[in-house]
């Protein structure tokens, strides 16, 4: 999420800029919807489907806790995919004089996160964490985009957002088959899934 977290102020400068043009606001945001989501959608992949490398320093860990760590991992970076579709929104909000209905989405989230927490943890630990968090994240997005589509003059790029997902689920559909298919080494299995995410872009849905 660094990565988001600086590339988004960029976009907040452009956007308050842009405020009262409308087809600008529109081509900065359809720029921004790539330019977060693309190297976030490959990240995601990549801990999606070799998450455990990242765990490389935990050689004393049991398998079992390995396994419980990888899992809370993915749902951790389900968070970040709905990041890379959707923090995009929350800047140009923030930036256009939103920032009071901002402020109430994500204080509603940290309720709804705060409560799952009270009612799951208990039980079900760091796995009803990490579900919590990606059920938080939903609920903000969502208010995101809601608040763009009734309160701004800008549409919401639904177009731009189906080819995204497209192309993402051809690159987790090739890497499931690279996976189970081949016995590459993670690097290159991860440089050939990154050479054929690369060669989807230019593609003419773009």
């Amino acid at each position: 999420m660094m990565y988001a977290w600086t590339v988004l102020p960029l976009f907040f400068a452009r956007f308050a800029h842009a405020a009262a043009r409308p087809r600008e606001l529109r081509q900065l945001l359809w720029l921004g919807q790539r330019v977060v989501a693309i190297p976030l959608l490959l990240l995601v992949a990549f801990v999606l489907f070799r998450g455990e490398v990242l765990f490389w320093q935990f050689g004393h860990s049991t398998g079992p806790e390995l396994a419980r760590m990888v899992r809370c991992l993915k749902i951790l970076f389900l968070n970040v995919l709905v990041h890379a579709f959707f923090a995009i929104y929350s800047t140009l909000l923030t930036s256009t004089r939103h920032q009071q209905a901002v402020s109430w989405l994500v204080a509603l989230s940290i309720g709804l996160n705060l409560t799952l927490n009270l009612l799951l943890l208990p039980r079900y630990g760091a796995i009803a964490a990490a579900i919590n968090t990606l059920l938080s994240v939903l609920l903000v997005s969502g208010g995101y985009v809601w608040l763009v589509s009734q309160r701004m003059r800008v549409r919401v790029p639904w177009h731009l957002i189906a080819q995204l997902a497209l192309a993402f689920g051809l690159l987790c559909g090739a890497w499931y088959l690279v996976r189970t298919q081949l016995t590459l080494v993670w690097w290159l299995e991860t440089g050939l899934m990154g050479v054929f995410f690369a060669g989807l872009l230019p593609l003419p849905v773009w």
